[in-house]
């Protein structure tokens, strides 16, 4: 089966700054087929957030400052997207 596309899971959610969540890459595939895929994590804005590709925390992204940026999680050619929210502490957002 091939690789069709990715949902970066979850999608467009918020974090406050210093603290950290984790993503996941969903793959589908040409099968019918959905499983986790191994992916090259990037943070568009890592003045906002960082995102690991560190083995054992791939895709963790620890909030840094507060804004927006667009998490991508690519594996081969197939890349997928969410927007990413920090938000200062003290606000959390439902």
């Amino acid at each position: 089966a091939v690789l069709i596309s990715i949902d970066v899971v979850p999608a467009n959610s918020s974090l406050l700054v210093g603290l950290t969540q984790q993503f996941t890459a969903s793959g589908f595939f040409t099968n019918g087929t959905t499983r986790d895929v191994a992916a090259v994590w990037e943070s568009e804005a890592t003045a906002i957030a960082t995102i690991s590709n560190a083995a054992g925390s791939q895709g963790l992204a620890t909030g840094v400052a507060e804004g927006e940026t667009r998490i991508s999680a690519t594996s081969g050619r197939v890349t997928g997207t969410t927007m990413l929210t920090v938000n200062p502490m003290g606000i959390q957002t439902p």
